[in-house]
């Protein structure tokens, strides 16, 4: 009985050992050729997580060992001073990597081993040969005929990125890197297709072109990435649709995906990708302010992503009430004595009224108290321009503090904190300083407009009449 008891521990003691995972990861290497030391640096592109100077041993060669919860690609850096190459290492808990740098030259020449030796090696080929790479820009499209040479030139060159992935034994790997392959063809084939639309090719006339097209499931959801190169190519073969839909290009991808896709989810997940691909142009400078109610409305007629639906929602529902010419809202706020009165009651009346929308605690709200008191000192006797600033500081004691010091000749107000969230939805005041200019009608005229800072800002006021 004991042995039999004995040999039951022995197994649970070894099923315990053998479920706990191990999250240690293994990273060496060495460098050679070097005419001093260089540094290397291990730099995990986490937030909170400070890239990592390995230590050189006096024979070049490196070890470290870290602690990852899962499989992630980190930058490793190599260099002096500022020529600092960085490469890309794969690594894996439980496993281990060995990257050995030789110098040769100008040139640094790495040799990955290790249990994930082949697929960092894998990794690398493909930044080198696709991603980074001018082989598969609209350049490179210029000197192919036809569909079929495209799809010859793709395939050659990427043979040897195909070769080092059959260098990997990891299934899971493998299987997910040539998803991505695939992908990335669809991807250049319909790159193509567009660059030789700008070239006046008609791609619809293309016999084998077209028959790739037929042959791809948009309502299959792993074709997601082809559906979405194939709507930028859509938009850009039928020119006419811009004037006839009087659409821009998003809006009109959208349109068009409502008419294409039957599968819901598809739809949701590609009308997600189109919206946030417009808003991104925003982010990187452009302005979408006339665009974006188009986007925002061919989205709600394909979508119906519960969360999405209503944010998109109540961005429309700022965007009308911050059309030019709406009246103001009927939205509460307090003059100091504690009084409530309205937006729509100060505005209007004949007069201009421009207002600041502020608090105490904005830095940048109140660098421009000293430029609106610069405004109200010069247009003092104009008659029909009214300067007002309306505070959403929830320290009302602040605010007031902050009044009695600076001792404003315009209107102050304050919004109560119960009454801000009003302001956020109905004009979308989320984020200070603010500017509103009312016309003397009290209807909207700009609901972004000019900081008193901004030097054209006394030539604008002047030509109000």
């Amino acid at each position: 009985m004991k042995k039999i008891v004995l040999i039951g521990m022995m197994i649970l003691s070894s099923l315990l050992l053998w479920g706990q995972k191990n999250d240690k990861v293994c990273l060496s290497g060495s460098v050679k050729g070097f005419i001093e030391t260089p540094l290397v640096i291990c730099d995990f592109s986490m937030e909170g997580v400070e890239p990592d100077t390995l230590e050189i041993a006096s024979d070049g060669s490196f070890f470290k060992e870290y602690t990852l919860k899962q499989a992630k690609e980190v930058f490793l850096k190599i260099g002096i001073r500022e020529q600092m190459p960085f490469y890309i290492a794969y690594l894996v808990p439980g496993k281990s990597l060995r990257v050995d740098f030789v110098a040769a030259g100008e040139k640094i020449i790495p040799a990955y081993s290790g249990d994930t030796g082949a697929e960092t090696a894998y990794i690398n080929l493909h930044r080198d040969l696709v991603t980074l790479s001018p082989t598969f820009s609209a350049k490179a499209w210029q000197g192919l005929s036809d569909f079929k040479a495209c799809v010859r030139y793709v395939d050659e060159n990427l043979i040897p990125v195909k070769k080092a992935l059959n260098q990997v034994q990891d299934n899971v790997f493998v299987e997910k890197s040539r998803r991505d392959l695939e992908n990335g063809c669809v991807s250049h084939y319909f790159s193509f297709a567009i660059a030789k639309q700008a070239e006046g090719i008609d791609m619809e006339k293309d016999v084998d072109f077209m028959k790739f097209v037929k042959e791809i499931d948009f309502n299959d959801t792993l074709q997601e990435s082809a559906l979405i190169h194939y709507l930028d190519w859509y938009v850009v073969a039928h020119p006419h649709l811009h004037d006839e839909e009087k659409l821009p290009a998003n809006a009109l991808k959208l349109r068009y995906l409502e008419k294409l896709v039957s599968n819901q989810h598809m739809r949701n997940k590609v009308a997600h990708t189109l919206l946030s691909a417009h808003l991104f142009m925003s982010m990187l400078g452009a302005d979408i302010s006339e665009t974006i109610p188009f986007v925002y409305r061919e989205y709600l007629k394909v979508s119906t992503d519960p969360e999405t639906c209503e944010y998109v929602q109540a961005q429309l529902k700022i965007i009308d009430n911050t059309s030019v010419g709406m009246p103001a809202a009927d939205l509460k706020m307090v003059d100091i004595n504690g009084k409530r009165i309205s937006l729509k009651d100060i505005v209007g009346k004949g007069k201009y009224t421009y207002i600041d929308f502020w608090a105490t605690w904005c830095g940048p709200c109140c660098k421009e108290i000293p430029f609106i008191e610069k405004l109200v000192e010069k247009h003092k006797n104009n008659s029909i321009i009214r300067f007002v600033s309306v505070s959403i500081d929830t320290d009302v004691d602040a605010w007031k503090r902050k009044l009695a010091a600076d001792k404003p000749d315009w209107e102050q107000y304050l919004v109560p904190e119960m009454d801000q969230k009003a302001y956020a939805e109905i004009y979308g005041i989320t984020n200070i300083p603010r500017f509103m200019l009312f016309d003397k009608e009290g209807r909207m005229m700009d609901a972004s407009a000019m900081r008193p800072s901004e030097t054209k800002m006394n030539e604008f006021l002047d030509g109000l009449k």
